[in-house]
């Protein structure tokens, strides 16, 4: 799923830090019981001289089968189907506010196993990463700075 992203991000004009760099500032950062807020992201990026931070949930994730009208060797065939939903947020690390935010994706596709809706996953972030704005040359204005423009969303 990270791949579909970094391909993306790279193309929209983001310069992504290795991972071995995010693990580095990772280590420097404590993070809450309620998970990645907003603005440790915008520090996150700082410490890595990042432009943006992009944070993607993945929401919740569904399998279910559903009989087909087959049979082979006696046994009923199914089909599987896997449902996932996927949200994300580019946020400036300089400001805090979002640069995009991609409204929560809700995918479903057939599966080929039951145990492995990796396939369905795949799908919803590359139409995620997708939606991705492309990186800006100028940071927005910070949110009191008289700026009435409307951050870009994700459709």
């Amino acid at each position: 799923m990270e791949d579909r992203f970094l391909v993306k991000l790279l193309a929209n004009g983001y310069q992504v830090p290795a991972r071995s760099d995010l693990a580095k500032v990772m280590k420097e950062i404590k993070f809450g019981q309620s998970g990645l807020t907003d603005n440790d992201a915008a520090k996150l990026g700082k410490l890595l001289n990042a432009t943006a931070t992009l944070v993607v949930t993945l929401n919740s994730v569904d399998v279910s089968s559903v009989d087909t009208p087959y049979t082979y060797n006696g046994v009923q065939q199914k089909r599987h189907y896997a449902a996932c939903s996927i949200s994300a947020r580019l946020i400036h690390t300089e400001t805090g506010n979002n640069l995009g935010i991609a409204k929560p994706l809700l995918w479903k596709s057939a599966i080929p196993s039951p145990q492995d809706p990796s396939s369905s996953i795949f799908i919803a972030a590359q139409l995620i990463a997708n939606s991705l704005p492309n990186r800006l040359e100028q940071p927005p204005a910070a949110p009191n700075a008289g700026n009435s423009s409307a951050l870009p969303v994700a459709k």
